[in-house]
């Protein structure tokens, strides 16, 4: 391969002309009007840099006696900058372990590409890299309600180690890491999951790998979190509502032992349909109950529709009224009693004094008998002054109110 070489050219290389046209030209030697292709400078220029830029990129010196200096180059250009299909990359293997690891790096291929992957989903073997549904594998899978693809958590791969957020589809309802392992056939998993805010949410949840279907999560108590009243279905030690009877000590029969706190309906029109608070010395079927309220300190009864006693009430010791007490039936009460009515009739209810009043006397006057001071009594005395006998007496009547009227003492 050789460049043009004679006096007919020149040392640097014109500058190539604009294309006249796109469409691929062949050369032709005329006929009838079509005149013969002529090449012309910029084609035989073009072709000749070409080859000329083959040998140059394969490191080769232009020889005018050598004639296959153009294939020479082309398989030096092969070996340099690519791997011949024959060889099956074993070019790459006789470089040694530094150059096949420099592959591997420009490959993007990772330490993996070292280890074989298990035979089975038994295979134990150190070194063998899991496969999803065989042995328990490590997932980088997250679900969640917002990531495309995984928003339900029941589409989430056997023996796999996961993360869900509590918002994706049947979710255990927190969010942390699930470990999902399996035995027989695959499809009888279990799931484990433990919340990460605060440790202490522990839940699991097991597959039916008969009907295909997941069962409910179900959360595990332990000492850091024990159950609420609420999740055992007992009353919480604030208080709360008991919509059923309450037995303390045997079961609802005849024992003396037995507190029932219960809403009984007998059909022995006494308390049906009311609560009773009591033990039962009769039977099932007649019940006869009995209520004790003992204690050092008082016992307190307050209702704001009032507290009813059907029979009768012994009281062995001082009842102490706040308020009113009224009968509901006054024919209760016999002669030593009297009403309100009777004993405002009777008894006095106040006593007060009249205003002052002045009875003059004088030297000569005459005795009367029409007794107008009767029930007076003297409060004070007035003398005019000098040797006069003149003066008066001031009194004052005292009057009783009986009944709402005042009576004046005769």
């Amino acid at each position: 391969m050789f460049h043009l070489d004679n006096n007919s050219g020149v040392s640097s290389m014109p500058a190539v002309g604009a294309m006249q046209d796109n469409t691929t030209r062949w050369f032709t030697e005329g006929a009838g009007n079509q005149s013969p292709s002529w090449p012309g400078q910029d084609w035989f220029n073009i072709v000749q840099a070409e080859l000329l830029n083959v040998l140059t990129e394969s490191g080769i010196t232009p020889v005018k006696t050598q004639f296959n200096q153009l294939a020479v180059a082309i398989k030096a250009i092969v070996n340099k900058n690519a791997l011949l299909r024959d060889n099956l990359l074993s070019e790459i293997k006789a470089l040694g372990v530094n150059s096949q690891a420099i592959a591997r790096i420009n490959l993007g291929l990772g330490t993996a590409a070292l280890a074989d992957v298990q035979t089975s989903k038994d295979d134990d073997t150190s070194g063998r890299l899991l496969k999803v549904g065989s042995a328990i594998s490590v997932r980088g899978l997250s679900y969640g309600p917002d990531i495309a693809g995984r928003t339900d958590f029941n589409t989430a791969p056997s023996n796999s180690v996961t993360f869900v957020y509590s918002g994706a589809a049947n979710s255990p309802g927190l969010a942390g890491s699930v470990v999902d392992f399996s035995g027989l056939s695959g499809n009888y998993s279990i799931q484990i999951a433990a919340g990460y805010t605060t440790g202490k949410t522990l839940k699991f949840r097991a597959r039916n790998g008969d009907t295909k279907q997941w069962n409910p999560w179900y959360e595990v108590f332990h000492t850091g979190r024990p159950p609420t009243a609420a999740n055992v279905g007992a009353l919480p030690i604030i208080g709360g509502s008991l919509t059923g009877a309450l037995y303390v000590g045997t079961t609802p029969k005849k024992s003396s032992a037995q507190f029932t706190v219960k809403t009984i309906t007998d059909s022995n029109s006494s308390g049906d349909g009311q609560t009773h608070i009591a033990y039962n010395s009769g039977t099932d079927t007649a019940p006869i109950y009995h209520h004790y309220f003992r204690g050092r300190g008082a016992t307190n009864i307050t209702t704001e529709a009032g507290c009813n006693v059907s029979t009768t009430l012994a009281v062995g010791t001082t009842i102490t009224a706040k308020k009113t007490i009224t009968p509901g039936d006054y024919a209760n009460f016999d002669a030593r009693y009297y009403t309100r009515t009777q004993a405002d009739a009777r008894y006095i209810q106040d006593i007060d004094h009249t205003a002052p009043v002045e009875k003059q006397f004088y030297d000569g006057q005459p005795y009367t008998n029409t007794h107008a001071t009767d029930g007076a009594y003297l409060a004070n005395i007035r003398f005019v002054g000098g040797m006069s006998n003149v003066g008066w007496f001031i009194i004052r009547y005292t009057r009783k109110k009986i009944n709402g009227t005042w009576y004046t003492l005769s």
